[in-house]
């Protein structure tokens, strides 16, 4: 399963549920299985998730479910012992709703991705008590069913966890990051448990999506990948409805699926590492935008945008012109010394936030015309936004730096700006500049998009 595609790509979302919860399904057609005895001893799984009356993620009702979860290994009492199986191998259907309790609610959507864990850990432990009403499972002797209800306890503190992960509220990027890794390794580790009890007969349907989980990311050369090729192409080449996976295959199946469910949450990782640098890099050109801004503002002398074109006899700057002073008897033109002193004080104390202005307008229009290249996502990382942040402060600062160079000389044949508007015609033609810098970083944007998705690997992206 994806971590941000749960819904659309992989195997957490190729697992349907056909029968409804609380009504048990009927006994397969022609199974052997024998009745299964009344299930050992034990306690009861805490319920998934909690009641619509809870409004914080961290409240008495989850702390009761640790403390069920966790209650035998801490020394307390087992509480009362699940219900006797039926003469069909089945829980009564309102005592299997009862012990895994009511779907997981919330009081508002909040998070994509936490919509996507608390709509899959309902969705799994629906599945998993409509197995426990199938007689025909892997599971033939009384030591499988004790085992069964091993896996059941394992699939409900898995899906414990995650739905407490996905409920939990954190403001800072590290910790959201953390429950969200969580969430997903334990949806992840609850599918493969359901996987191991699957009936061999479902599993045997749910092979082409799970070939396509797999396929999507891991490469054509990864043995598990090849296994689960293999495994496919003797289905498809069967001329008589295919046999149930053998205990081998299965275990073939269940590793690939997890391998390739590692991958993508290390998929998503990367991306989201690629989304956070680009926003950090944002913030730190904000800050330098700004700063010089302040700077201009408080000491206009110290950086001034002003030119001083000959046979003008004039110093130009983005807002303000000012004649030079000559010796108007002898007709000598003003010193080097007396040209930098009435460019200081002409320079204004809004002249780089107005040129930084105006690059940074002109980042935005090439901005939003190169996002035509890059491909939105499904994932919860707004990449393409962080990209199109990325080039506003980078055009106001290509914009100031531009004008530096042609006052320096760097920029041949210009040398002077003859009026202002020429010095903001300048600032907006570096500031579109920023496309020429910012462009790389798109491309790198695309591939790292690329290598997430469901489209099969062609080649290994690590």
């Amino acid at each position: 399963m994806t971590t941000g595609e749960t819904a659309g790509n992989g195997a957490a979302a190729a697992l349907p549920l056909t029968t409804e919860i609380g009504v048990p399904a009927p006994a397969q057609a022609g199974s052997t299985a024998a009745p299964r005895p009344p299930a050992p001893v034990g306690r009861p799984p805490a319920p998934v998730g909690r009641s619509p009356a809870t409004k914080h993620p961290r409240s008495r009702r989850t702390s009761r479910m640790r403390h069920q979860t966790m209650g035998v290994e801490a020394g307390g009492t087992p509480p009362p012992a699940q219900p006797p199986r039926s003469a069909t191998g089945a829980h009564d259907a309102a005592e299997r709703v009862r012990l895994w309790g009511a779907p997981a609610m919330s009081s508002r959507p909040r998070r994509m991705w936490r919509e996507q864990v608390l709509a899959r850990a309902d969705e799994l432990a629906a599945l998993t008590i409509w197995l426990d009403s199938r007689t025909d499972g892997p599971s033939t002797s009384a030591a499988g069913w004790a085992a069964d209800a091993v896996t059941d306890r394992a699939i409900q503190g898995r899906l414990t966890r995650a739905v407490d992960a996905a409920q939990g509220l954190s403001f800072w990027p590290g910790p959201r990051s953390a429950r969200m890794e969580r969430a997903f390794c334990n949806i992840d580790g609850a599918q493969a448990e359901v996987l191991r009890r699957t009936p061999g007969d479902y599993l045997s349907g749910l092979l082409p999506d799970l070939l396509a989980h797999v396929r999507a990311h891991l490469p054509p050369t990864h043995p598990e990948r090849m296994a689960v090729e293999d495994l496919a192409a003797e289905d498809l080449t069967a001329t008589s409805v295919p046999a149930p996976l053998t205990d081998a295959q299965r275990a073939t199946v269940v590793s690939a699926v997890g391998t390739a469910s590692a991958a993508a949450r290390r998929e998503h990782s990367r991306l989201r590492s690629f989304r956070n640098i680009v926003i950090m890099t944002t913030v730190a050109m904000l800050v330098l935008a700004g700063g010089l801004a302040v700077m201009g503002a408080r000491q206009p002398a110290w950086i001034p945008l002003c030119f001083a074109p000959q046979g003008l006899e004039s110093v130009v700057c983005p807002t303000a012109t000012a004649a030079l002073p000559d010796d108007p008897a002898t007709g000598v033109p003003a010193s080097g010394a007396d040209t930098a002193s009435a460019i200081a004080a002409t320079a204004q104390p809004h002249d780089i936030a107005l040129v930084m202005l105006v690059g940074l307008a002109a980042a935005a229009v090439t901005g939003a015309a190169a996002l035509r290249h890059v491909r939105g996502t499904s994932t919860p990382f707004a990449v393409p936004v962080a990209l199109v942040a990325l080039k506003l402060p980078t055009g106001a600062l290509t914009a100031l730096f531009g004008l530096l160079l042609i006052q320096g000389g760097f920029v041949p044949g210009l040398s002077a700006l003859d009026s202002s508007g020429q010095i903001l015609a300048w600032a907006l033609l570096f500031g579109a500049a920023q496309q020429l810098v910012t462009g790389l970083v798109d491309k790198k944007a695309q591939s790292v998009l690329d290598s997430v998705g469901s489209a099969p690997m062609i080649e290994d992206k690590e």
